[in-house]
C-alpha cells in the first residue's frame, strides 16, 4: 500500500481520520501509468467525477476511509450471493491481500487477480464480471 496513513487513522474514528485530512495531500505515485492511462481514455469521466468531489472538501474520501477501516456491522460468511472481488496486482492504494482476505471470507466470492492492473485500470474488468455475474444468476 503505497500511503496507509489515511486507513490508520481511520481505524481510530471519523475524527482522527479528519485530522489526517487536513495535512493529506493525494500522492500522484499512488497509481500507475495504466491508472494515468485508464483516467486520459475509457474512465475519464471518473476522474471528472473525483476533481469535483475533490472540489467539495474531503468529507466524501473520510467517510470512505472510516468504512472500509472499520467494522462493517455484519459477517462477510453471511454473504449469500455471488460476488466478484475484481484486484489490479499492482494497486497501490488497496493491496492485493485485501482482495484474497475478502475472497476467503465471502463464501460465493471469486478472485480475479489482474496481473499489471492498478487502482483505476482494474475497472476495464467491469463487463466481464458483470457478464459472469449474470452466468451465476441463470446457474442458480
Amino acid at each position: 500500500m503505497q500511503a496507509p496513513g489515511a486507513l490508520t487513522a481511520a481505524r481510530d474514528g471519523r475524527a482522527a481520520r479528519a485530522r489526517f485530512a487536513e495535512a493529506d495531500a493525494f500522492d500522484r505515485s499512488s497509481f500507475i501509468a495504466a491508472d494515468w492511462a485508464a483516467l486520459e481514455d475509457m474512465w475519464a469521466a471518473v476522474g471528472r467525477d473525483a476533481g469535483a468531489a475533490q472540489g467539495n472538501g474531503p468529507d466524501g474520501l473520510i467517510d470512505d476511509d472510516v468504512a472500509l477501516a472499520t467494522p462493517w456491522g455484519f459477517d462477510l460468511a453471511t454473504i449469500r450471493c455471488p460476488a466478484i472481488l475484481a484486484q489490479g496486482s499492482d494497486d497501490r492504494v488497496i493491496p492485493r491481500q485485501h482482495g484474497e482476505w475478502l475472497a476467503g471470507h465471502i463464501p460465493r466470492a471469486e478472485l480475479w487477480l489482474r496481473e499489471g492492473a492498478g487502482h483505476v485500470s482494474i475497472m476495464d474488468a467491469i463487463p466481464e464480471a458483470v457478464d459472469r455475474l449474470l452466468e451465476l444468476d441463470r446457474i442458480r
